[in-house]
């Protein structure tokens, strides 16, 4: 099962980062990986993008790594986009890739993994309380310089 996992990816990866789908299919492979390798707190950034790719709402995150981030992300959203948010994300996916034997990203494939996981996330909003709670939304990019990003304070 692993090694049909492993090989499927592979394949996936050689390829040109062109849409959508892709993102989500890679994602769920790497989801799968990680939970039989027992690997998820090693790459908790990753694994939590491949939950995020996969589900219709965040309504809580898991781990101190993930809420720092979210923390740092909402005070300072503009700022802190590229550097905190998916930069992070970035590091451990090629990272998780080069432990696993599996094709690493260039940075053009990179980017273009970045920008259809914008498109992918956008229609998931994360939920995320510290002290004050947030609701994070990214809107579908138009182009790959924009963020789509939308932080709200939810009143309850």
């Amino acid at each position: 099962m692993q090694s049909q996992i492993f090989d499927k990816l592979k394949v996936e990866l050689m390829k040109d980062i062109i849409n959508e789908l892709q993102i989500v299919y890679i994602l769920s492979r790497i989801r799968k990986l990680l939970e039989i390798n027992k690997l998820k707190s090693k790459y908790p950034i990753l694994n939590f993008y491949c939950n995020w790719s996969l589900h219709s709402e965040i309504t809580e995150t898991d781990g101190k790594t993930i809420n720092a981030m979210f923390k740092e992300f909402i005070e300072k959203p503009e700022e802190k986009y590229k550097l905190i948010f998916h930069l992070q994300f970035l590091k451990q996916l090629n990272a998780f890739l080069k432990y696993s034997h599996l094709p690493t990203l260039s940075s053009e494939k990179l980017n273009n993994f970045r920008f259809q996981l914008q498109k992918v996330i956008s229609d998931t909003p994360i939920e995320v309380k510290t002290g004050t709670k947030y609701k994070i939304i990214f809107k579908e990019p138009m182009n790959k310089n924009e963020s789509g990003l939308h932080i709200t304070t939810i009143i309850d």
